[in-house]
């Protein structure tokens, strides 16, 4: 089992300093070894994560009680992979991974934003994988973007603010991060990766606003190049069809109101 501890930490701007302490771990519970007969043998299953307490601190005392400055959960996560060998070079995978605010699960005040959920599902998908024929999957996964764009750039905590899904309404919705059904494929051709994706019409998302977001549809398509060992050039273009709308309150009826007045 790979058990690293980093420090990561230190964004300076205008006014701030923070720190964030992830400690990673994964297994493998089962290992693939395909043997006739034995169909439970072509499985391979892995199960990680990542505990990440974080501690937001600004310059004097402008956040001074908030739950960042108490410490919180910079993005806890679980994961779980497997991998079905099928035949010649093609297996069915399956990933899902969960997040989880361990101050709001406990209860911890002072320690989790207001109405934060206990847990959210970050990612959910299925799909064939072969290194003949390239990768498809469906479901929950990062985007195109993030994949050969976002990720570069997401080292420390809040660097996505300056990336696609820190300036859209939603990542998981408008198709910049961890977009939902989406169907999505890679293919590897000498140096350079290969990907397209197709989003599919997704349910409406309600952000407490007034404004009603329904995604119609998209897709999206991009190239990784490997130009050196340790050095890419990534690019990707996104295109998502939505719909807006704001809820308006409703209108009062004209009222006739008859009082009597005591003389």
């Amino acid at each position: 089992m790979a058990h690293t501890i980093k420090a990561l930490a230190i964004s300076i701007g205008a006014a701030l300093a923070l720190t964030s302490l992830p400690s990673h771990a994964e297994i493998t519970l089962l290992k693939q070894d395909p043997q006739a007969g034995d169909p439970l043998s072509r499985l391979n299953f892995t199960v990680g994560g990542s505990i990440r307490p974080q501690f937001n601190m600004m310059t004097g005392d402008g956040d001074k009680g908030s739950y960042k400055r108490n410490g919180f959960d910079g993005g806890t996560r679980f994961r779980f992979a497997a991998d079905y060998y099928l035949f010649d070079d093609i297996s069915w995978i399956s990933y899902y991974e969960l997040g989880v605010n361990i101050p709001a699960l406990f209860d911890w005040d002072n320690h989790y934003a207001e109405g934060a959920n206990n847990t959210t599902r970050r990612m959910l998908y299925t799909g064939l994988k072969s290194d003949t024929w390239g990768t498809l999957t469906y479901g929950q996964q990062n985007s195109i973007y993030y994949d050969v764009v976002g990720v570069k750039t997401d080292i420390w905590d809040y660097d996505m603010i300056g990336q696609a899904p820190g300036n859209g309404i939603n990542g998981d919705y408008d198709g910049s991060y961890r977009s939902r059904n989406m169907l999505k494929y890679k293919k590897t051709v000498g140096d350079v990766d290969l990907y397209g994706s197709y989003l599919f019409e997704d349910s409406e998302y309600l952000p407490g606003n007034g404004l009603r977001y329904k995604r119609k549809g998209g897709g999206a398509v991009g190239a990784d190049y490997h130009i050196m060992k340790d050095l890419t050039w990534g690019t990707a273009w996104n295109y998502t069809a939505r719909k807006c709308a704001t809820r308006q309150a409703p209108t009062a009826k004209p009222m006739t109101r008859i009082s009597s007045v005591p003389r």
